[in-house]
């Protein structure tokens, strides 16, 4: 299988999986001007073009998962990638903790371990939900956002393309519109609008009309 990334999330993926009972082979792919991440480049194939990562997949293996951190990219990466051959799977942690209610998009998403979502939930195509955040009874993240780790929400929408900080804290029944940006250990009591960046207790808008 393919991780496509060497960086931050796709050692965090990395680490998922290496929980699992069992894993296949994995290769990585890296087309950014960063090395990759030296236990990474060690230990894992590594490659590097378009070329390449065509023939893994006609050859090898056809799954991939996006694992990089910025929404547009990971979304620009998951159509790359479809079409040259390759299909965005998804990898839910077998230590997440899902209620049996809980819709799942299709595919390129992420749900690491510790990961914990109630019944009524919904996780969108190619959305990445980190270890430890909570994600009460009918808390809905659309596609391709972020929900980093020691979040905390119950009946909470966050709109696509959204980026959510390590420890943000949400007010039951928030709604989060598209394109937004919540920083680190931000408590939001009330709706946030599409492109707001907010930070703060509680969370104050502080730039608009920005995606991330």
């Amino acid at each position: 299988m393919l991780i496509v990334g060497t960086g931050g999330l796709a050692s965090d993926v990395l680490s998922a999986i290496q929980l699992e009972e069992s894993f296949d082979e994995l290769c990585f792919y890296n087309d950014t001007s960063a090395p990759p991440l030296k236990y990474i480049s060690k230990n894992y194939r590594v490659i590097t073009s378009l070329t390449e990562a065509g023939k893994y997949f006609s050859e090898v293996d056809k799954r991939f998962i996006a694992a990089v951190g910025d929404n547009t990219e990971r979304k620009s990466i998951t159509e790359k990638f479809e079409s040259i051959g390759g299909e965005n799977i998804n990898f839910v942690s077998s230590r997440a903790l899902l209620g049996k209610h809980v819709s799942v998009g299709e595919k390129g998403v992420i749900i690491l371990h510790h990961a914990i979502i109630g019944n009524g939930g919904e996780v969108g195509n190619g959305s990445v939900i980190y270890c430890n955040a909570s994600l009460g009874h009918c808390s809905i993240i659309k596609e391709y956002v972020l929900v980093s780790g020691n979040v905390c929400m119950s009946a909470t929408e966050v709109g696509s393309f959204s980026f959510v900080g390590i420890g943000v804290n949400f007010k039951p029944g928030v709604i989060v519109g598209e394109h937004t940006y919540i920083g680190v250990g931000s408590v939001v009591t009330k709706d946030i609008f599409s492109g707001q960046v907010v930070v703060g207790n509680p969370a104050r808008e502080i730039k608009h009309n920005v995606s991330n």
